[in-house]
């Protein structure tokens, strides 16, 4: 995720950001605008996807764990009749897996919706202050669109940003049950 697409959209979009500071630095500035709410939108949906990728792995390593010990100790299973029992077990592990692993794409598709709804506003926040700006003749119709389309190249970049911060946080979080 770091190397492949969250590297070249930062840079991207540094270079896209000082070429529309330099077309409008006043419809920039409006742009911008909406960027802190997209941070805090990012770190409290990004709290939600990491507390999810927890308790999903959490689960995984349950499922893993009772998988090994039922083919490890199904002769002593059979033995002692308790097959039954065991499926039981296995079944509400098995539930478990699958109801943490469906509210961790349920929080990372939220997520990315959330970081898409966002930078859409933005383009509606450039279209509004664009026209009233092209109303009172402040800037030229050309410079509006010209502005317009490398906003939304950078919308698309912002959006590649945000939803690679799901996937760092998963990363990050595998990485810290490795270290355990």
């Amino acid at each position: 995720a770091l190397i492949s697409r969250l590297i070249p959209s930062l840079f991207s979009s540094l270079a896209l950001c000082v070429i529309l500071l330099i077309l409008n630095w006043v419809l920039f500035l409006v742009m911008i605008s909406i960027f802190p709410v997209l941070f805090l939108a990012n770190r409290l949906t990004g709290k939600l996807v990491k507390k999810t990728v927890y308790a999903c792995q959490r689960s995984f390593e349950k499922f893993s764990k009772g998988v090994l010990f039922s083919l490890r100790h199904i002769d002593l299973t059979r033995v002692q009749t308790a097959e039954e029992q065991e499926i039981s077990r296995q079944t509400r592990i098995l539930e478990e897996l699958r109801s943490s692993t469906g509210k961790m794409i349920f929080t990372y598709a939220l997520h990315g919706n959330v970081q898409q709804i966002l930078t859409g506003l933005s383009g509606i926040i450039i279209l509004v202050a664009g026209g009233i700006s092209v109303a009172t003749r402040s800037i030229t119709l050309g410079e509006f669109i010209s502005f317009y389309f490398a906003a939304g190249y950078l919308n698309g970049f912002v959006n590649t940003i945000a939803t690679s911060v799901a996937d760092i946080i998963a990363g990050n979080e595998s990485m810290a049950t490795l270290h355990r």
